[in-house]
């Protein structure tokens, strides 16, 4: 189950390479998606976990636990790579399946 506005990202865009890419999410049994929640390309949800409101989840939760929201920062500054070199507005090929 999961709550309003909950956000289920499965495509994305690889800067490096500026092409399209796709990773399916898994969610396990009895678990709880609050509102306003994003799962990122490829995460998995373990079984009896609750995702607390605004949270984002990237990466894998292990079974029976709570997620709650911890404040962006960044990483990583001045990014390289094709994405951010193009000139048209969006990606027309999925890689792999081309």
């Amino acid at each position: 189950m999961a709550g309003v506005r909950s956000t289920f990202i499965t495509h994305g865009i690889d800067w490096r390479t500026s092409s399209q890419t796709y990773r399916s999410i898994t969610i396990g049994d009895y678990s709880l998606i609050s509102s306003n929640v994003q799962i990122t390309p490829g995460s998995q949800i373990g079984s009896r976990v609750v995702v607390g409101m605004g949270a984002t989840v990237a990466g894998s939760l292990s079974d029976g636990g709570l997620l709650v929201q911890e404040r962006a920062r960044e990483v990583k500054e001045n990014l390289q790579g094709d994405y951010f070199k193009r000139d048209v507005g969006f990606i027309d090929y999925v890689r792999g399946l081309r």
